[in-house]
């Protein structure tokens, strides 16, 4: 998905025409949560990069009803992530 949506120019404009980010919360939806997301060129942390992570915020009701989308990230790398060691503490 990155290839050239990744470029900070598309990023740009992507952020400013993200039409379906709420500009305000509406009410009855006070909770919020958020959604990670990442892309790996495969699931061996010893040899295998993250290049893609994307996250979505949102508003959501008592009974888990998603209410608005508040904000978004997308980053594509360029040069792929090196999975971190696990720490041995």
């Amino acid at each position: 998905m990155c290839g050239d949506s990744g470029s900070p120019a598309a990023i740009a404009s992507r952020e400013s025409s993200s039409s379906y980010v709420a500009a305000v919360a509406r009410p009855g939806f006070p909770p919020r949560g958020g959604i990670l997301d990442t892309e790996t060129t495969g699931l061996n942390h010893r040899k295998d990069e993250i290049i893609e992570i994307g996250a979505v915020a949102f508003t959501f009701d008592a009974a888990g009803t998603i209410g608005d989308i508040i904000g978004f990230m997308v980053a594509c790398s360029n040069r792929a992530l090196q999975f971190l060691p696990r720490s041995r503490a």
